[in-house]
């Protein structure tokens, strides 16, 4: 029973992804840009299609989804095929849990609970099977890899490199781990922490180049970002992970007030107390963990923090203290924090009245609450709008004009390349 366990888990959390929504897993369309690498490779071939450029970097598990798309199936089942790829990416953070042998995992329940974190997830919604955002899963992934042992087996050795190369070469995030993982090297001295650094830096630098390369996307990432704003991202951040969606939205339209306010001495001295807030969450959090831990989730957690901020598109930043806005970015921040509680799991029962135990337990049941009670239901990303590939494609046929409609509403797939078969 004991070994059908991780299957057990994976097979568990797969079913509740789908049931999330299940009418737009039996009838799945493009979401936003898939359709782009889908047209793209209609008409090229698939080296040219693995290796395009889009958003400034190389997104190559996207590009193999839309690839595969064009070339493997009926048009009629394209985009079936992009949701596939989408969940095989929203899976592999869940299967490194289920399989893992690493310390951390093994306290009581911590399992079950990790992956419930991940699953519910407030900020998932925005990153539920597509492989836009497929990054984001890779890079949690390469967050959990750095809880593992330093040395592994040989299979699960060269399937995290290969995961790792895939998901640095998928988008920037998972590249951005690479200080992380020069850090766990310099503590562990392991043969395998430096292969892993040495891909995801070869890995980086090819994204830095292309974004080097794409002098307007980083021009539209340039926005400033004062000290203010930093803190009050993280704060807002903070309690939206684990006070919900509603305390998030009040404290952020307080904070955006401060910060557009002409009084600057207030807002130093408020960025100043919502910092030492943070530090005091994270010293009770971890005031028990192990060095390791401490530094792979709280050093993820305050490296995708402050990025979400300093690199995410758009020059206003002002509008990240909102974490509604781009919710996306919160994904990685809101799992590691809510995966810093459970540290504390082991110790429950509590026989001594331990302060920081207590807050973390009631932390990650406050957290877990509003993530079961937000998780089901994805309307407010389709807004009803639920255009069935199929059909969209029948009238194309009939109109070649036609460009068939895919999500979100107001964007449509350019088939003119394509004959109607």
């Amino acid at each position: 029973m004991k070994s059908a366990l991780p299957a057990l888990l994976l097979a568990a959390y797969a079913l509740a992804t789908v049931l999330r929504c299940p009418p737009l897993v039996l009838r799945p369309n493009f979401w936003g840009e898939e359709a782009d690498y889908f047209v793209f490779a209609m008409s090229h071939g698939w080296v040219e299609s693995l290796l395009r450029q889009a958003s400034g970097y190389f997104s190559l598990w996207a590009s193999l989804a839309g690839t595969a798309a064009a070339k493997l199936v009926p048009l009629d089942h394209a985009p079936m095929v992009t949701m596939l790829f989408a969940l095989v990416a929203q899976l592999t953070p869940a299967a490194i849990v289920a399989t893992s042998a690493a310390e951390f995992w093994q306290a009581p329940g911590r399992k079950l609970f990790g992956l419930a974190i991940i699953l519910l997830a407030k900020s998932g919604k925005e990153i539920w099977l597509s492989t836009i955002t497929s990054q984001l899963h890779f890079a949690l992934a390469a967050v959990l890899i750095l809880l593992e042992p330093d040395e592994l087996p040989r299979g699960r050795r060269i399937a995290f490199r290969a995961l790792l190369l895939v998901g640095a070469l998928t988008g920037p995030a998972t590249s951005m781990l690479f200080t992380l993982y020069l850090w766990a090297f310099l503590r562990s001295r392991s043969r395998e922490r430096a292969v892993q650094s040495l891909i995801l830096l070869a890995a980086g630098l090819v994204q830095g180049a292309s974004l080097l390369l794409e002098s307007g996307d980083m021009a539209n990432r340039s926005g400033q970002a004062g000290f203010f704003v930093v803190t009050a991202t993280a704060w807002t951040k903070i309690v939206w992970a684990f006070l919900g969606r509603e305390a998030a939205r009040l404290w952020a339209e307080r904070l955006t007030s401060v910060a557009v306010s002409p009084d600057t001495l207030h807002a130093d001295v408020l960025a100043g107390a919502l910092l030492a807030a943070e530090a005091l969450l994270a010293l009770l959090l971890f005031v028990s963990t192990s060095r390791k831990v401490r530094g792979v989730l709280l050093g993820s957690c305050a490296l995708f923090l402050v990025s979400s901020v300093l690199l995410s598109a758009g020059r206003d930043k002002l509008e990240f203290i909102d974490p509604r806005v781009a919710s996306r970015y919160l994904f990685i921040p809101e799992v590691t924090l809510l995966l810093m509680t459970l540290s504390a799991l082991d110790t429950w029962p509590i026989r001594r009245w331990r302060v920081p135990a207590v807050f973390a337990v009631l932390l990650c049941a406050s957290g877990l609450f509003h993530d079961v009670r937000e998780y089901p239901g994805m309307d407010f990303r389709y807004h009803g709008y639920y255009p069935v590939w199929a059909q969209e494609v029948a009238k194309w046929r009939i109109d070649p004009t036609y460009q068939p409609a895919s999500w979100p509403a107001g964007w449509t797939v350019d088939l003119s390349g394509r004959p109607p078969d």
